[in-house]
């Protein structure tokens, strides 16, 4: 049984984007309800961030609100500077902000593909850039990135090569700055979420595909509405100090269950290293992929 205790975050301060809406807005509630108090950015146009925002509030815990662009450095580090004036400090950051659409790609226009690489690869790099620059000199802090399953799939049906891209381009650039940072006290981790009931999700081409039974293997009715036990589950784990939990996940496909525990420069099950799936499409998390880097040791 899942126990939020497990997972506190108490006295620790976050940063998400694309808090306005969809896995982002869950993921911001779920650090405050783990004890964390959030720094909510999104675009201003967003909706669904005062909501956010009151809903943090109503936790018993800070929140802040903050507006910009993922793809204007200037609009993040403005923002990340206001929420550690506002907080304090800044010890978790979580890069959800992101957009999808589909268009074959024989006729896909260069700006469409130009734009998804901007918010969803620029966007995040920015993102961890910036804040970067407030943890490094603190020597300490934990970056997760929220990739997608179409990272390392393909998403049958869907004419979507440039967000594939984005995706697999965002779980690369996760490992590439573990390794550039892990020994300056920083973690960075991607989770690659599988479909999720978001407003994200309620486009066209996955409507007509997923509610019409053209796929049986994942029927839209059957997806997580919750992120409670899929992404929030994945994002607090990842939150915690390297080495202090063992994780055990039903590896997809194998039958059996391997534990999962975190060395210094890659994720084990059992006696192998390999890509692992939560069943029904909930989560998918890339072991290889989801780097650690846990040799330094935060209190």
């Amino acid at each position: 049984m899942f126990s939020m205790e497990w997972f506190r975050l108490d006295g620790q301060n976050a940063f998400v984007t694309g808090a306005g809406s969809g896995i982002g807005q869950g993921i911001a509630i779920g650090l405050a309800q783990a004890g964390a108090n959030v720094a909510c950015f999104d675009v201003s146009a967003s909706a669904g961030l005062p909501a956010t925002v009151n809903h943090i509030q109503g936790l018993g815990r800070h929140a802040v609100r903050l507006t910009g662009d993922v793809t204007s450095a200037a609009d993040l580090h403005s923002a990340i500077a206001t929420s550690v004036t506002e907080l304090g400090s800044l010890d978790v950051a979580i890069n959800c902000a992101g957009i999808a659409n589909a268009t074959p790609a024989e006729a896909m226009p260069l700006d469409q593909w130009q734009r998804m690489m901007d918010i969803n690869l620029t966007g995040v790099f920015l993102s961890c850039q910036a804040e970067a620059h407030v943890m490094l000199p603190r020597k300490r802090g934990s970056i997760i990135n929220i990739a997608s399953m179409s990272g390392v799939i393909v998403n049958r049906g869907l004419t979507q090569a440039h967000y594939n891209s984005s995706k697999a381009a965002v779980i690369h650039l996760s490992k590439s700055l573990a390794m550039e940072w892990s020994d300056r006290g920083i973690r960075v981790n991607s989770i690659s979420p599988g479909y999720t009931l978001t407003p994200m999700n309620q486009r066209p081409e996955i409507c007509c595909r997923y509610t019409s039974g053209a796929d049986r293997h994942s029927r839209r009715d059957d997806w997580p509405r919750s992120l409670s036990r899929q992404s929030g589950i994945c994002v607090l784990y990842r939150c915690q100090s390297p080495g202090r939990w063992r994780l055990r996940l039903l590896v997809k496909g194998t039958g059996h269950r391997g534990t999962v525990q975190p060395t210094s420069t890659r994720f084990v099950i059992g006696s192998s290293t390999r890509l692992m799936t939560a069943w029904r499409g909930s989560i998918l998390l890339n072991v290889a992929d989801v780097i650690s880097r846990s040799r330094n040791r935060f209190p």
